[in-house]
């Protein structure tokens, strides 16, 4: 790890405690299937087993969280007349909050060409 340390941190303060926190960051990513160890002439190398945007995750998220999405998506779809796009507080899905992402884009871009 000594030579290709550096490469994959670029700041490093104490290099002994910055490898530490580096080789336990791989021992969870194995531990979690992401990633395995392949020992090759005295050389141990980690391989990423997909792509990490091909890992899904859960999320929780507390009703008043939940209510807060709904009422921005369901204002949005209101204002498009889009029906079909409202979103239930007691059941958020993925589609819920990639409208919310868009919603959150727009309002950006349009800050932006404002400016």
């Amino acid at each position: 790890m000594d030579s290709d340390f550096m490469e994959a941190v670029l700041v490093s303060l104490e290099e002994d405690k910055d490898q530490a926190a580096f080789l336990l960051a791989l021992s969870d990513l194995q531990e979690m299937g992401m990633i395995k160890l392949c020992e090759m002439k005295d050389k141990k190398y980690w391989v990423l087993l997909k792509a990490f945007d091909a890992y899904e995750q859960s999320v929780k998220i507390s009703p008043p969280v939940a209510e807060m999405i709904s009422n921005i998506v369901n204002g949005y779809c209101s204002i498009l007349e889009i029906q079909s796009e409202k979103c239930d507080p007691c059941d958020v899905q993925e589609s819920d909050i990639k409208n919310l992402l868009f919603i959150s884009n727009e309002a950006l871009r349009r800050e932006d060409s404002e400016i």
